[in-house]
């Protein structure tokens, strides 16, 4: 049988967001270095090196919500579908019809008596 921890699920989305906080801290501060020496001379192939750096930060910032959006998404199924099969199958929660018990007569099986499992 599967069972996920919900709160496990939710600390390891939690985990996913700081990642995403320290990485846009580092992009911020690649993009203050870049117009600190974007004027200096000589700083073409730092400032394209800054930039590719910025570039791959956010890539991996994109990566991580995607993660963290699939394992929200997937926490919110999986406890729907959960949700859903316990409230069908909740013995508690369900109400059965009265039902009535009649007699019937049978008929036509003059001869047959032995074959059936109870007697007319």
């Amino acid at each position: 049988m599967n069972y996920i921890d919900f709160k496990i699920v939710q600390a390891a989305g939690e985990r996913l967001s700081e990642q995403i906080s320290i990485l846009r801290e580092l992009k911020e501060e690649l993009t203050l270095a870049e117009y600190k020496i974007r004027d200096m001379a000589y700083m073409d192939e730092t400032i394209y090196l800054l930039r590719r750096s910025r570039d791959e930060l956010q890539e991996e910032m994109d990566i991580l919500r995607c993660m963290a959006q699939c394992l929200e998404e997937g926490g919110a199924l999986y406890k729907k579908t959960e949700q859903g099969i316990a409230d069908t199958y909740d013995l508690e929660r369900i109400v059965y019809p009265k039902t009535v018990f009649g007699t019937s007569h049978i008929s036509g099986l003059d001869g047959y008596e032995n074959l059936l499992a109870f007697h007319i």
